[in-house]
């Protein structure tokens, strides 16, 4: 891993719009390869934050302005990314990362989160902005 001689930041905001994905896919493994040569930590993030951002744009299709919030907490020890939008429109309720008492298609790829990250929390703001902290430990 990379010497980091204090918690580093990196934010990233973009439209919801599908094709954005891969940007966001592409940013999230340089962020992460930059940090690790574990192509495993690299291809767990990656798939998790492009997950999550994929379930957001699914609930923002068709809305006007929506936008993915993407914030990577580096330090020594583990990576945090945040992901977030601000939309009254998106259920939190559809990206909570929880096991559900039915299997559900579209819950699929959120189950698959919480098994590749070491930690997933939602967190909401008076119901305006929905955060998704998806944290992994970085292998030494």
């Amino acid at each position: 891993m990379k010497s980091l001689s204090k918690t580093s930041k990196l934010k990233l905001v973009i439209p919801a719009q599908k094709e954005l994905v891969s940007l966001v896919r592409l940013t999230i493994a340089g962020v992460v390869h930059y940090l690790t040569s574990d192509q495993e930590t690299v291809e767990d993030i990656k798939t998790a934050v492009s997950e999550i951002c994929s379930s957001i744009i699914v609930q923002a299709e068709g809305k006007n302005n929506q936008k993915i919030a993407l914030e990577v907490l580096i330090d020594k020890e583990e990576m945090s990314v945040e992901v977030s939008c601000f939309a009254k429109e998106i259920k939190p309720a559809f990206l909570t990362p929880i096991v559900w008492p039915e299997p559900q298609e579209r819950n699929l790829g959120l189950s698959i989160v919480t098994t590749l990250m070491d930690k997933v929390e939602l967190e909401t703001n008076k119901g305006e902005e929905i955060i998704l902290r998806l944290k992994k430990f970085l292998p030494e």
